[in-house]
């Protein structure tokens, strides 16, 4: 009986997660299917899907995260959301190379980001969301007490400011985590939407639904469970609570707070509530049906507006006037950051050098008509940027002129944004040059001299005469030497005391002027020596001293008597097997004469074969006889049984370090029903790796495939008896 079908998209998902998975834990390249029309795909094409294949992967992985996050369990999303990162490690590697190898394919460099920012931003909603759950329980545990403490009452009212905190914020990364996943979605190769149909928009948007059911909740509790209304002595209480978004806000943007008005055993609403900055009225405001209040204000781009501020709520009441515990606000200038980037640093005389630079804030927004500075050495040039934030100076190398000159670019201060300053780019003009260097031999031996001469030479062909070549050994240096006219150079160094062995000798023309560009040569060499030794083998040969019968005890005792023992142990050996041989042929010779009149070689081999299989038939029905009762178990041990039978009794190669699709392949060219194949390995698949639950319908199909294996010889062979 085959398992039941299943629809061609869930075992393509299935087929593409489970491959995924499989080459980020084993790093074995493997490609899928689908084929992508590109005039280099003889190139890159496997790669290509394979890069596909893993980003589809990654976007599983996200949308199971996704899910487990509104499902409220974080650590369960943490584990698929680090699954959805490590997938685009492998991605980046495969487009890496595919970019190095046709570079008609640099457009896929745009692949990869989208992913990359959509898991930081999920990454950064992992964080609030536990510290979000985490100040719902604090809040549930003060709406079970009795009556609160005054530390009870300013740990309430701190989780309280807290949760109105990261609600807002995560309605933001929500925001950021939408454009990531149209960008996703959005994405092409080859003019193909790759990576559509999915649920990430659908799921993101759903965590705003959670937002509201954990604030409505929240809210219930402040309004009916916490006994907000006796301190410990049974004196009523009264307050007003101040709550603000952001600790910190860049100038420009807007101040997003609110709060709660108690007296009289309740929350108060219709009342007034007056928030004062820094002893200064902001603004007042109306409290609502359950005593919240809220406010936006916009912070203006002035420059008075930037410091450290100090905001309080302030009510009065029939009894009594109330302020809230201050809340802390810093409004900063915006960041900046500005980078430059030349398109060649290594200048002949007669080049140009183009610098560019970019000009952006803290979200990677381009700062436009941004009044800029680039500072070449001592001399400064000012630049406006473009609508992409962009700017651009070129330079010859004559306006340059000879030498290492340094270049960085600086951003002035403009509101709403902060100054900044570039990386720094080293640009040297200078004249090539060529070192060429030889040695007269390859191997020195002590006492003697290493000899060797070169050249240096400009533009490849001026000579360079009366310039300083140094000379290096092993990266130490060992003498300087001038060139003469024709720009050579010659060396005789004393051996001395260096080692035996092989050593690096290295020509650099490192003390020089300005003008003149580094060039190096080096070599290698090797320092031998001689030493008195006896001669490894017969005694007869030169080099043994005094007669043959005095040294022949030397060929069995002494420090080169291993050589005959071991020549010794090989003779025999060839002897032993020799007998072997011999036997065997024996052997066979008689059994061809038992043989009935009319039968031949063949059918004899035919039935030792046959024999063999009835005894691997029977092995294989000892090991199925103590399966394990659940399917999944089953699976893999079918699985590890025919890989057994098909290893000991059919001979088929099958090493450890194969993976089950390579298995795989090797069976189908072996002739091997191909449907039975990717059936046994699909399941064991399944059944290891995927977490899904098998049933016995899978388990059943298993043994079905199995069954027509093991009756099928490699090569083609018809099935046996």
């Amino acid at each position: 009986m085959e398992s039941p079908p299943r629809t061609l998209a869930a075992r393509a998902r299935l087929f593409s997660f489970t491959l995924a998975c499989a080459i980020v834990l084993t790093a074995i390249p493997i490609s899928v299917s689908a084929e992508l029309p590109h005039e280099n795909f003889e190139l890159v094409g496997s790669d290509l899907e394979m890069v596909i294949a893993l980003l589809n992967s990654s976007i599983r992985a996200s949308e199971n995260a996704l899910r487990q996050f509104y499902e409220e369990d974080v650590p369960e999303a943490n584990q698929h959301l680090s699954m959805a990162s490590g997938i685009l490690t492998p991605a980046s590697q495969i487009l890496t190379e595919i970019r190095d190898l046709a570079e008609s394919y640099e457009n896929l460099s745009s692949l990869l980001p989208p992913f990359l920012q959509l898991q930081g931003q999920m990454g950064e909603w992992s964080s609030k969301e536990e510290s979000l759950l985490v100040m719902r329980d604090d809040i549930v545990t003060a709406s079970q007490l009795a009556n609160l403490t005054d530390e009870d009452l300013i740990a309430a009212i701190a989780a309280i400011r807290t949760v109105h905190s990261l609600i807002i914020s995560m309605n933001r990364t929500i925001d950021n985590m939408l454009v990531s996943a149209d960008a996703i979605s959005a994405l092409t190769v080859d003019a193909d939407h790759v990576f559509v149909p999915n649920e990430l928009r659908p799921l993101i948007e759903k965590l705003r639904e959670l937002l509201q059911l954990i604030l409505a909740e929240i809210e219930a509790l402040i309004q009916d469970e916490i006994p907000w209304g006796l301190d410990p002595t049974g004196q009523e209480r009264a307050f007003v609570l101040l709550w603000l978004a952001d600790s910190q806000l860049y100038l420009g943007e807007p101040i997003i707070g609110g709060g709660y008005l108690y007296y009289n055993g309740s929350f108060r609403s219709s009342q007034s509530v007056h928030v004062l900055m820094n002893s200064s009225e902001l603004m007042t405001v109306m409290t609502g049906l359950m005593g919240s209040f809220s406010f936006v204000q916009q912070v203006p781009i002035n420059a008075s507006w930037l410091g450290s501020h100090v905001l309080v709520a302030t009510a009065t009441t029939p009894f009594v006037n109330l302020t809230s515990d201050p809340a802390s606000l810093s409004i900063v200038l915006i960041p900046s950051t500005i980078w430059i980037k030349a398109d060649k640093t290594l200048l002949s005389i007669d080049e140009t050098v183009t610098l560019s630079g970019t000009l952006v804030d803290v979200y990677g927004d381009p700062i436009q008509d941004g009044s800029c500075r680039l500072v070449m050495d001592s001399s400064t040039v000012n630049l406006t940027t473009s609508e992409t934030g962009e700017f651009e100076r070129s330079w010859t190398a004559q306006e340059l002129w000879f030498g290492v000159h340094q270049v960085k670019a600086f951003y002035d201060p403009e509101l709403p944004y902060a100054p900044s300053e570039s990386n720094s780019v080293e640009i040297t003009v200078s004249i090539p040059t060529v070192m060429t260097f030889r040695l007269f031999s390859e191997k020195f031996r002590p006492g003697y001299y290493i000899v060797g001469n070169g050249s240096l030479m400009a533009n490849t062909s001026d000579p360079l005469a009366g310039q300083t070549v140094t000379i290096y050994i092993d990266g130490i240096m060992i003498q300087n030497v001038t060139t003469v006219e024709g720009g050579e150079f010659a060396i005789a160094i004393l051996v001395g005391e260096l080692e035996r062995g092989t050593h690096t000798i290295r020509a650099a023309f490192q003390f020089r002027d300005s003008m003149w560009r580094y060039s190096e040569a080096e070599e290698t060499f090797i320092i031998t020596s001689l030493k008195p030794t006896k001669y490894p083998f017969f005694p007869f040969f030169p080099g043994w001293e005094g007669g043959p019968l005095d040294r022949f005890p030397y060929l069995f005792f002494g420090e080169n008597a291993y050589y005959t023992w071991l020549f010794v142990l090989i003779v025999i050996a060839i002897l032993v097997k020799a007998v072997q041989v011999r036997r065997v042929q024996k052997r066979l010779s008689k059994e061809q004469t038992v043989l009935s009149e009319g039968s031949s070689i063949d059918v004899f081999e035919e039935d030792i074969i046959t024999e063999a299989l009835a005894a691997g038939e029977k092995m294989f029905d000892s090991l199925l006889s103590h399966s394990p009762a659940d399917p999944n178990g089953r699976i893999i041990w079918y699985y590890n049984s025919l890989i057994t039978f098909l290893t000991r009794k059919r001979r088929i190669s099958i090493t450890d370090s194969m993976t089950h699709w390579e298995v795989a392949r090797l069976l189908k060219s072996l002739g091997f029903p191909g449907e039975n194949v990717e059936r046994v390995t699909v399941l064991f698949e399944q059944a290891l790796y995927s977490g899904s639950v098998l049933n016995d319908l899978d388990s059943i199909s298993m043994s079905v495939a199995m069954d027509a294996l093991r009756g099928r010889k490699a090569g083609g062979g018809a099935p046996a008896g």
